[in-house]
């Protein structure tokens, strides 16, 4: 343990309070134009998962404990339970819900992630900053709409509620903001792909009928040809 100001403490350290080991889950300080600046910390104890929190003068002490961040790949969920590998030892560690929180819908396999590590337990977990997600509901795309127009709420396939532009239709790929949720940009992989309307609305790829064999336009039926010049024409019959 290490004594640290409470202006210094960040989102994910590991702080002792009353003999329990706690993970900050976000610290604001507040500098009002009269009176004591002060710093909030919202944290939760890791030995039951209770949240609590307190309120510090920004240059107080508290103690603070270190921990190894060390990066993972998420494989599953199990249960309550979510299981990251160690890409270099290959080793398993499953994390509680508790400590995944908010993040979880966030979680995609394969993901890169960092967890803080302390005593062999994972008390902290850090998303990279954006992800891609799909669009499951929206309104649909109405002619002439463009991006400056006002944002409409959306539905996302993980259950996250958001905002998107107008332009952005049911079935988009869209990046997000692992922090907030928030809208950033539609997903790269989408960018110039036409669209495939149904009653006006775009049509997710997992949604589209499987192309027939006539579905470019340069394949067409065969049809009756006359028979080339070079070759005998026979009367029918």
């Amino acid at each position: 343990m290490v004594k640290v100001i409470a202006s210094s403490v960040r989102k994910g350290n590991v702080l002792e309070l009353d003999g329990h080991l706690c993970s900050v889950l976000s610290a604001e300080s507040f500098f009002p134009g009269k009176g004591t600046p002060t710093t909030q910390i919202d944290m939760r104890r890791i030995s039951d998962g209770t949240k609590m929190t307190q309120r510090y003068k920004t240059t107080e002490q508290v103690e603070r404990a270190y921990v190894e961040d060390r990066d993972f790949t998420y494989l599953y969920q199990d249960g309550e339970q979510y299981v990251f590998m160690n890409p270099e030892t290959f080793a398993q560690l499953s994390v509680g819900g508790g400590v995944v929180g908010a993040m979880s819908p966030y979680l995609q396999e394969g993901m890169k992630v960092t967890l803080s590590v302390f005593e062999d337990k994972a008390v902290a977990i850090e998303l990279p900053q954006r992800v891609t997600c799909e669009v499951a509901e929206t309104e649909p795309v109405t002619k002439g709409q463009t991006a400056s127009s006002s944002y409409k709420p959306a539905i996302l396939t993980n259950g996250v509620r958001t905002s998107v532009p107008p332009h952005i239709g049911p079935g988009t790929r869209i990046v997000v903001m692992t922090e907030t949720g928030a809208y950033v940009e539609r997903a790269k992989d989408w960018a110039g792909r036409p669209a495939v309307m149904r009653n006006g609305a775009p049509i997710s790829p997992t949604r589209r009928a499987h192309p027939g064999p006539f579905s470019s336009p340069r394949m067409l039926p065969c049809r009756s040809l006359p028979a080339p010049p070079h070759l005998p024409v026979l009367p029918r019959r």
